[in-house]
């Protein structure tokens, strides 16, 4: 005869039933990394997609341009800096893995071959998502979450905070006010749907040419906190 344990409410249990899923909506959301793959763009741009999951199990994944194709720094530059300041990680090595991904030929899951960091592999981070809007190709509504701003999980310091040693959490507080004010992002339809975000933005992100990049670890600070 089979038997059975008794069942007892857990809570925090029950409260993580209620997540799972797409994460939808412009807000705050602590959790962690799955994993992140450094990517290239058509144009031959370089960034790091993020795939992160929040403590209710709800999913996001986002990409954080860093270079455009000739090798100089661009605006998500100083964002995957943010990143690591808040995760506590020093340095991102490419690293083989092969990952489970969408395949639209396929029509489904299939393993393929990436390129990933494994130093954010499960770390805890907090992060500002805002929701963006827009029309695909056949004019239909659909929707990405971008990043905003990240802060440390447990004490919910920012980079700058965190690096300038801080003795209390005052930055997130207003940044994210600043976000709920904006809310959703509305991206205007293209009218060359081929070109990816990056491609329409590439011009204003660009940072000066020759210039070497900021944080290049021949000048890291040896009293960094982490």
């Amino acid at each position: 005869m089979t038997t059975y344990q008794q069942f007892t409410l857990n809570t925090e249990s029950a409260k993580k039933a209620d997540g799972g899923g797409r994460i939808e909506s412009t807000g705050k959301y602590v959790g962690m990394f799955k994993h992140a793959e450094f990517v290239t763009a058509q144009s031959g741009a370089q960034g790091i997609e993020f795939h992160f999951v929040a403590n209710d199990e709800s999913t996001a994944s986002f990409t954080v341009w860093t270079h455009n194709k000739n090798g100089e720094t661009i605006f998500g530059y100083d964002k995957v800096n943010s990143i690591l300041t808040c995760a506590k990680v020093r340095t991102l090595t490419p690293t083989n893995r092969t990952l489970e991904k969408y395949d639209f030929d396929a029509g489904g899951k299939v393993n393929k071959p990436c390129v990933v960091a494994p130093e954010l592999d499960n770390k805890p981070i907090g992060l500002l998502l805002q929701r963006e809007n827009y029309q695909n190709q056949n004019g239909e509504a659909r929707y990405q979450m971008n990043f905003y701003a990240a802060f440390e999980a447990q004490t919910e310091f920012m980079a700058a905070e965190i690096l300038e040693k801080a003795t209390k959490a005052t930055a997130l507080e207003k940044v994210f006010s600043r976000l709920l004010n904006v809310g959703d992002a509305y991206r205007k339809p293209k009218s060359n749907q081929g070109q990816s975000s990056y491609q329409q933005n590439a011009g204003s992100y660009a940072s000066n040419a020759g210039a070497p990049p900021k944080g290049h670890p021949a000048d890291l600070d040896d009293d960094l906190p982490f």
